[in-house]
Order: structure tokens, then C-alpha cells, then sequence
């Protein structure tokens, strides 16, 4: 009995287990996907792209988002790209062009719809009045520091 668990033990060193994903569950699935959304958005990221990524299938994946996150693919990534450039309209004196391109934005358009529906005011008004000691100055950065969110990062 002593040499199996010592045979058991070197082998055990030896091996490198892998999950399987049926055991990975459906949680850890989206913690890894949400991750890599954070990592990524500000690329051209589609469904298709985590199906690659993941290795399941992009309508498995469509729905499984869905479920979990209760909201759509495409509604989730505007969000965290409009929630880029609300930082950098802060911290920063570059053009609207510019910020959308590098919050991931592929054009100017899409990024004032998806800022104005997340916000409820246009990327220019925010810009004009981040620094305002004015009443709207103030709710408008009242505004971001609530419902600004930031994902945790995990080291993967």
C-alpha cells in the first residue's frame, strides 16, 4: 500500500490536469470571459471572437451572456468602452474622435449614442462641464463617481 501512494504522489507531480470544461461550471466561464472583456474591449471584440477564445459555441455563448450578465453581448462592451472614455474626457484634453477611437469606439456616432444613452448627456456637454464650479459641473461629476464602475482585473 506505501509504494502506491508513493507511485500516486511522483505521478501527481508529474501530471498536469487540466479541467474539464464540463467541470469549469458556468460561472467560472463568465468570471474568465468578463476578464477578458476588461483586457480587451477597447479591440474589435465580437461574440465570434470568445467563441475562438473559449472554444464553445458563439450561440451558447450569446445565451449564456445573457443569462448571467442580463444584458446583451454588444450592450455590455459599449458600456465598458463608454465608461473608458468618461475617464479619459476627465483626465484628458483630446478631441471626441480621439477619445472614442481609443476607447474602442469605430466611430464618433456610436460612441455619442452609446455615451448618451448610458449618461444621459452628450460626451461634448460632459467635456464642457468636467471642470465647471457649477451646479451641473458638480452633478455631472456626481454622476460619474456613482455609477462608474470599474471591473476587477484578474491575473489569469
Amino acid at each position: 500500500m506505501g509504494y502506491i501512494c508513493v507511485i500516486l504522489g511522483i505521478l501527481l507531480e508529474k501530471l498536469t490536469l487540466q479541467p474539464d470544461r464540463a467541470d469549469m461550471g458556468t460561472g467560472n466561464l463568465i468570471r474568465r470571459i468578463l476578464v477578458y472583456l476588461d483586457r480587451h474591449y477597447r479591440e474589435p471584440v465580437t461574440m465570434q471572437t470568445l467563441a475562438g477564445v473559449f472554444g464553445y459555441n458563439r450561440s451558447y455563448l450569446s445565451r449564456v451572456f445573457n443569462e448571467y450578465i442580463g444584458e446583451g453581448f454588444s450592450a455590455y462592451v459599449n458600456q465598458l468602452r463608454t465608461r473608458h472614455a468618461a475617464r479619459l474626457i476627465q483626465t484628458s484634453d483630446a478631441s471626441m474622435a480621439q477619445i472614442a477611437e481609443a476607447a474602442g469606439f469605430s466611430n464618433t456616432r456610436s460612441f455619442n449614442r452609446a455615451f448618451m444613452q448610458l449618461y444621459k448627456i452628450t460626451p461634448l456637454s460632459y467635456k464642457k462641464h468636467k471642470s465647471s464650479p457649477t451646479e451641473m459641473g458638480r452633478q455631472v461629476d456626481l454622476f460619474f463617481q456613482v455609477y462608474s464602475y470599474f471591473p476587477p482585473s484578474d491575473p489569469e
